[in-house]
């Protein structure tokens, strides 16, 4: 066995490229020294192994103490993490092995029946040193370095990878937990705006029942005084008598008629004044036993005393003021309504009235104050509320946006539970009034959304640079008050080719002037020509600084396509900025230059604003510099201007 021993440990020394100090196949009998606790040693050599080479024998299987080396080792293969680094040599035959229900109840016979094992039987009295058994121990080398190559961790790695594992897990568990409970946190925020306005709206929605029902009892009492009013119009209907007493009138009548022919027969002539005088006198009291058949009774008299007062016609009553117009009690209902559908209902109902213009500048304030409302009303900037009040104090909103003031400027009734720990803003808040207020000073043109997207950014980048100010690139409340500081407009209004600003508006421009054709100077043929009246140089208009033509850099020069004219193309460069030949308004030099307005889309670092509102391009940091269109075309030609060359 132990020449078997010195065979395997030569041939793997030569496999695996080991020399014999660092590489030793261990053999329980040759290294435990006499006198030594061999249990001590065999578990000092087996932590020290790699690999298992178990001689199989009828002796073998019986030994406690190769039971003891069989079990130590599984265990150091299971350390180690592998379950292949057992190599079996059957070197006497075993019976119990030939039968799997013999070896599979026996705890040693399992280990070596599990396992590919190497049988020996038939080369264990031959020479070592033949071709057959040479190859034999070859090829159970090969096995063994074959296994050994594969990759596997060390326990100590291993170990502290699954405590790595342990930790990882614990902390994302930690994590987990942490984002449910965040996120039950930012749920319960946004469910008590959601339910706040829930309420509000309900609220509102009551008071506007209200109003509505409060303004139809108003029409209803404005209708009855109307009808009223139309009554007094009328015309007065006669008294009419009841019929007793027409006819006890007309009794009465006729008995006065007969004294009065009566008392005209029995009087003496005379004149017509006497006459006059005794028609008009009551009768005497003797003519009026002269009828006594029609004497009215003293009912009927009770009733002509009673009638007769009221039979005379009534004094004139005085004339009663017109009826308004019903488009006039219409608009006294409305005029301070907060109700859009009602006021479109009166246009629509009054198309000619007077009053329609004032319904529908009623509307459009209606229609601007929501707007606006629409944008603060989810604020906690008390800014921008103050705001909303002072523009639109006659708002339905008004109480409001008060209320929203007071709650926000209130002191907190009760002290925070960490003092230590302060409360930051809300990043949603804080981007909403970045962007409110950058829209304000024209820099922003997107959706108020509370969100630092790409637009709020280019906005943000695009006032740091206008105003030279040294801010973060994050929505902050420095960055707030830094624009809220600022009354006037930053950005500039940038226009389309063919147009300018004026105000807040983009304008066409004015069409060039005709050019005006240069006159040649004649030349004399015979007499030597005299010396030409010398010509300024073309240089550079009054509105460029530091511009040379030397070959020097141009410096900062401005370049706002509104001071130029017959602005033609003439080349493009490889990162997209574009050459242009050009007039300044103020001269008729021709200049090869970049327009401003192009630059700022690609190198916005390169333009400024200078104090006069005009925009000005560091030519430097393009590399580039201004020139004359003769000398562009001196030095690139007409035909061909070079793409990616210097102007």
């Amino acid at each position: 066995m132990s020449a078997l021993r010195d065979a395997i440990q030569a041939e793997l020394s030569a496999q695996l490229g080991r020399a014999h100090a660092d590489f030793r196949v261990w053999q329980d009998k040759s290294a435990i020294a006499l006198g030594t606790l061999w249990e001590n040693q065999i578990m000092q050599g087996i932590n020290q192994s790699v690999f298992f080479v178990p001689i199989v024998t009828p002796r073998t299987l019986r030994s406690q103490h190769c039971a003891f080396e069989f079990r130590s080792f599984l265990a150091r293969e299971a350390e180690l993490g592998r379950d292949d680094l057992v190599f079996p040599i059957l070197y006497i035959p075993v019976p119990e092995l030939e039968d799997e229900r013999l070896w599979r109840d026996d705890p040693v016979l399992k280990i070596v029946g599990k396992r590919q094992y190497l049988d020996w039987e038939r080369f264990r009295h031959r020479d070592l040193g033949e071709p057959e058994v040479r190859a034999k121990v070859i090829q159970f080398c090969r096995n063994i370095s074959n296994a050994l190559r594969k990759p596997w961790v060390a326990p100590e790695e291993r170990q502290q990878r699954v405590e790595a594992d342990v930790r990882q897990k614990a902390e994302e568990e930690q994590r987990r937990k942490t984002a449910e409970i965040e996120a039950e946190r930012l749920a319960q925020e946004e469910r008590q705006p959601r339910e706040a306005e829930a309420a509000r709206r309900t609220e509102e929605e009551e008071r506007r029942k209200k109003v509505e029902l409060e303004a139809r009892d108003r029409a209803v009492e404005d209708v009855d005084q109307v009808r009223a009013r139309l009554r007094l119009l009328e015309p007065q209907q006669k008294w009419q008598l009841p019929k007793p007493a027409i006819l006890v009138a007309a009794a009465i009548a006729v008995v006065l008629v007969g004294a009065v022919g009566v008392w005209f027969a029995m009087r003496p002539n005379s004149n017509s004044e006497q006459v006059s005088v005794a028609a008009n006198a009551p009768p005497a009291p003797a003519a009026l036993p002269a009828a006594p058949a029609i004497q009215p009774s003293p009912e009927a008299k009770a009733k002509v005393a009673d009638v007769a007062p009221t039979a005379a016609p009534p004094a004139a009553a005085p004339a009663a003021p017109p009826a308004p117009a019903p488009d006039e009690v219409a608009w006294t209902l409305l005029q301070d309504t907060s109700d859009a559908a009602a006021l479109k209902r009166f246009v629509a109902q009054f198309p000619d009235s007077p009053r329609r213009r004032d319904a529908e500048t009623r509307i459009a304030a209606l229609a601007a104050w929501q707007t606006a409302w629409n944008l603060v009303k989810d604020s906690k900037d008390l800014e921008q509320l103050r705001r909303f009040v002072e523009k639109f104090p006659d708002s339905a909103e008004r109480a409001d946006a008060e209320q929203m003031i007071a709650s926000l400027s209130a002191p907190p009734t009760a002290p925070a539970p960490n003092p230590t720990i302060a409360t930051p803003p809300d990043p949603h808040e804080l981007t909403r009034s970045l962007q409110f207020e950058l829209m304000r000073v024209g820099c922003f043109k997107g959706t108020v959304n509370g969100q630092f997207d790409d637009d709020t950014k280019t906005a943000w980048h695009r006032f740091i640079k206008m105003t030279s100010i040294s801010m973060s690139d994050d929505a902050s409340s420095d960055a707030v008050n830094a624009v809220r500081g600022i009354n006037k407009r930053v950005c500039p209004l940038v226009c389309p080719r063919g147009q300018h600003a004026e105000g807040e508006a983009c304008v066409a421009d004015e069409p060039p002037p005709p050019k005006r054709a240069a006159a040649k100077p004649a030349r004399a043929v015979s007499a030597p020509a005299a010396p030409e009246p010398a010509r300024e140089a073309p240089g550079p208009p009054p509105a460029m600084i530091g511009i040379t033509h030397g070959g020097v850099g141009i410096g900062i020069g401005i370049s706002d396509i509104r001071l130029k004219r017959d602005v033609i193309l003439l080349a493009l460069r490889d990162n997209g900025i574009v050459l242009y030949s050009f007039r300044y308004f103020w001269s008729d030099q021709v200049y090869v230059g970049v327009m401003a307005q192009q630059v700022a889309t690609i190198v916005p670092e390169a333009v400024v604003m200078e104090p006069n509102g005009f925009l000005a391009v560091n030519y430097d940091r393009l590399g580039l510099k201004m020139q004359t269109l003769e000398e562009w075309q001196a030095r690139h030609g007409v035909a061909s201007p070079s793409d990616t060359a210097a102007p």
